[in-house]
């Protein structure tokens, strides 16, 4: 990826030997697709909708036990406290340092699914599943 800063493109500029005006459009570039990145809501869905039906599916109260691996190694327990086949929203009681990528542990059931954290506030935190880890609330809870 093209870096953004001036210094790091006159850097650039002398290392592959291409104008500034091709740096430029390359910079430019970049800034429209990361613009395009953050202004993009999550699962494709449009801004002007519910956040509430934003979800692909729906969310069920399940409080179930779980275990939490963060990317620093920091295990902690947690509360599965509902979940949809896409994500999960949990409760830790203690305070851990939350990384962007974490793997959840069912305890009851054994599963495990990688997970990015999506959002977090006091000690809750929602949780979406990375593709192909879905899982059925069925499946979760056996």
């Amino acid at each position: 990826m093209v870096a953004l800063t001036h210094k790091s493109l006159l850097r650039r500029w002398r290392e592959t030997g291409k104008s500034e005006e091709e740096l430029a459009a390359e910079r430019e570039a970049v800034s429209r697709r990361l613009r395009h990145i953050v202004k993009a809501m999550p699962c494709g869905i449009a801004g002007d909708q519910d956040p509430k039906e934003r979800r692909r599916s729906a969310r069920k109260d399940v409080r179930l036990k779980g275990r939490l691996l963060t990317e620093n190694l920091s295990q902690v327990d947690c509360e599965i406290v509902n979940l949809s086949a896409d994500g999960a929203r949990i409760a830790i009681a203690e305070g851990i340092e939350m990384t962007q990528f974490v793997e959840l542990t069912f305890v009851k059931s054994g599963f495990v699914r990688k997970a990015r954290v999506a959002w977090g506030h006091n000690n809750e935190y929602g949780l979406a599943f990375a593709a192909g880890e879905q899982i059925s609330v069925e499946d979760a809870a056996a």
